[in-house]
């Protein structure tokens, strides 16, 4: 069951289980019961509506001048530090080995 539909079926004025017992049992915090969103300002939604209607003119306007302004992009980079799953791990050979004087490795 969503986390919207597990919200869905508390019901504040229960006879016998108070709201606390009812979102234990529904394994949801109390703060996400009572939390409502807050919503965009109109100005902010009048913004994204401009942005957007620009964008799908044109989505290639504007990588220069974010160039010129120092900015980049926001999206996923590659994960270079993951190794490949396929590739062999070798043994840490050293391990376990008293290094007592210089280039003894």
């Amino acid at each position: 069951m969503s986390r919207a539909r597990r919200l869905d079926t508390i019901t504040p004025k229960h006879r016998r289980l108070i709201i606390t017992r009812q979102c234990a049992l529904m394994r949801v915090s109390r703060s996400s019961f009572y939390y409502h969103g807050k919503g965009e300002s109109p100005l902010n939604l009048k913004l994204m509506r401009l942005i957007d209607e620009q964008w799908l003119k044109a989505p290639f306007f504007g990588s220069r001048r974010m160039r010129k302004m120092g900015l980049e992009a926001v999206y996923p980079r590659p994960k270079t530090t993951r190794p490949h799953p396929k590739h062999p791990v070798y043994p840490h050979l050293p391990r376990g080995l008293a290094i007592d004087r210089p280039n003894q490795v």
